[in-house]
């Protein structure tokens, strides 16, 4: 009773102890896990997934403002992805409600093969900017925009291929296992 709680290691911005008391002053706030080398790995994974996304879903908006010849099915399936990888976007960030109610993307084996499969729809999209068009003279900003859908999306495939071999790897375990609080991560042997 008259020991001190000590400090459960965390972030600079969040101090936390084992007590359990209940107050600011008294020690218990929210627990905040602080970074250790792994967890970096993980944060710049979701981070590079994340810049990845939103540079797909730039040029799949650039392709609205450089095709010039309406395809129906081109611009339904633009749309699709658009939705589709805001969505992904949303769960990489790990939103509540997407983490909650999207459980497929939990499983980084599955999220992988998604991601790889919309990298792949994309590098088709970028295709098909310059073959549908034989007749037509291609512009400059055509290609440019074919180029940038053709970055975005096999950088999309390498991180489908990234999160299928850390879920392979059953990595989501060690990740989530750093996040927990050291009184719930302890093991006993």
């Amino acid at each position: 009773m008259g020991e001190e709680s000590k400090p459960v290691e965390s972030t600079p911005l969040v101090a936390s102890t084992t007590d359990g008391s209940g107050e600011q002053g008294n020690g218990r706030w929210q627990w905040v896990p602080a970074w250790t080398n792994s967890d970096a790995v993980f944060v710049i994974i979701s981070m590079v997934s994340v810049v990845t996304m939103l540079c797909l879903i730039i040029s799949q908006l650039m392709a609205f403002m450089v095709d010039d010849k309406v395809y129906i099915l081109e611009w339904c399936l633009r749309l699709y992805m658009i939705l589709f990888v805001s969505v992904f976007v949303l769960c990489e960030m790990e939103i509540g409600y997407f983490v909650e109610h999207l459980a497929s993307m939990q499983n980084w084996i599955v999220r992988g093969i998604m991601y790889s499969f919309i990298g792949f729809i994309g590098e088709s999209e970028a295709k098909s900017l310059l073959v549908l068009r034989p007749h037509v003279k291609i512009s400059v900003d055509t290609k440019i925009t074919s180029l940038f859908i053709t970055v975005s999306s096999w950088a999309m495939v390498l991180v489908g291929v990234a999160y299928f071999i850390m879920g392979t790897c059953r990595f989501k375990l060690v990740r989530d296992r750093h996040r927990q609080p050291v009184s719930e991560a302890t093991v006993d042997v």
